[in-house]
């Protein structure tokens, strides 16, 4: 999937038409209070059938975030801070500057249905593109999350789980979303996971494994 094609839809104000798309179906499900000892262990392991995108003009080039660890004034904050597990990698996008691309684009081998993540200091320049195929089919902003009831932005870490989109292919993180091309604000999460589609086409809701979810919101 071209970086120009990602970067031609967020700049040319698709989000929000994107976002109307999936409007009525789209839920969002978070845990203000996540356990982190939960998380901290494999926090930026991909399951089998994930990987991060490859350029198709430069091979071996992948669109992949940065992947660091503790907090840097002025570039990133750990989902972690604070914590027993606050040297627990993460990843980042659109820092640490100038070298971080402002977006990564996260691929499966099958159609996926629901996304979850662990979602740090939410910003409402984070955004969340979802693609079936060479289609949008969502994106979910920081703003979205936040008015859905979760932490307000630079509070900590929030586990966030996206739902009620239908079917998707990938998934791109941006950092800049409706920034007009910045890198410096960073989109910082871990611990990122995708439901299959059943193959009876019956929805799976959740992925957390038992985990409770404080609320949940229909946007």
């Amino acid at each position: 999937m071209m970086i120009e094609k990602i970067k031609s839809v967020a700049l040319a104000g698709a989000f929000v038409a994107a976002s109307a798309v999936a409007a009525s179906a789209l839920t969002i499900d978070y845990d203000n209070s996540p356990d982190l000892s939960l998380y901290a262990g494999s926090s930026t392991d991909l399951a089998p059938g994930t990987a991060w995108v490859e350029d198709e003009f430069s091979p071996g080039t992948f669109f992949e975030p940065a992947v660091v660890s503790g907090s840097e004034s002025g570039e990133y904050r750990s989902p972690f801070e604070g914590s027993d597990y606050a040297d627990a990698e993460f990843f980042t996008v659109g820092s640490p500057a100038p070298n971080s691309a402002n977006f990564a684009e996260l691929g499966f081998n099958t159609a996926r249905t629901v996304l979850s993540l662990l979602w740090g200091s939410i910003d409402t320049y984070n955004g969340l593109i979802f693609f079936n195929g060479d289609e949008v089919a969502a994106i979910v902003g920081g703003q979205d999350v936040l008015e859905a009831g979760a932490d307000p932005e630079g509070l900590g870490a929030v586990f966030v789980s996206i739902s009620g989109i239908g079917k998707f292919t990938s998934v791109g993180f941006f950092s800049d979303y409706g920034q007009q091309g910045s890198v410096q604000p960073a989109f910082e999460f871990s611990n990122v996971a995708a439901v299959p589609l059943p193959a009876g086409g019956v929805l799976l809701l959740t992925a957390l494994g038992g985990l409770a979810i404080a609320r949940r919101r229909k946007s």
